[in-house]
C-alpha cells in the first residue's frame, strides 16, 4: 500500500440529525476541532451530507446502515458484523449490529468519484501481501 502524506479530510456533515444536545455538543466540538486542524495543517476539508452520502452511494436518500453496508460489502468491503432484529411487525430480520465502517467507505468512493480519484478496496490477499500475519480481518 503506498504511503503518502495526509492533504484531504472528508466526512459526514449531519448537522439536525443528532439525538440529543449532548450528542450535538460533541459533533459541533468534534467539527470544530477537525476545521482547526485542518487549517493549521494545510488541510483540505470537505463535507458530504448524510442524505447526499446515502443518495449517492445506496441509492436513496433514506437508506439504513443495512443499505449502506450491503453496498460496501458488494464493493469488497468485509467489515460487518451482522445479526439479527426484531422488525415492526414482531419478526426477526437480518441487521446491522456493527456497520460505522461502510459510512467511511462510502466517503471514500462518494468523494473520490466527484474529486476525479480512483478508488478501490484491496483483497484480503493483497492485504496479507501487505501487513503479512498481522492483517486484522
Amino acid at each position: 500500500f503506498p504511503v503518502t502524506i495526509l492533504n484531504e479530510v472528508v466526512y459526514e456533515e449531519v448537522a439536525g440529525f443528532q439525538k440529543s444536545m449532548a450528542a450535538a455538543k460533541v459533533y459541533y466540538n468534534l467539527q470544530g476541532f477537525v476545521e482547526k486542524l485542518c487549517g493549521d495543517m494545510r488541510i483540505e476539508r470537505h463535507t458530504i451530507h448524510v442524505q447526499t452520502l446515502k443518495s449517492q452511494f445506496a441509492n436513496s436518500g433514506r437508506a439504513s446502515k443495512e443499505d449502506m453496508a450491503r453496498m460496501a460489502e458488494s464493493l469488497g468491503w468485509r467489515g460487518a458484523v451482522w445479526g439479527t432484529k426484531i422488525d415492526k411487525d414482531g419478526k426477526k430480520v437480518p441487521a446491522i449490529l456493527n456497520g460505522d465502517g461502510a459510512d467511511a467507505i462510502a466517503l471514500a468512493f462518494v468523494h473520490g468519484a466527484k474529486s476525479g480519484y480512483q478508488v478501490r478496496l484491496y483483497t484480503e490477499e493483497e492485504e496479507r501481501a501487505f501487513y503479512g500475519d498481522s492483517a486484522v480481518y
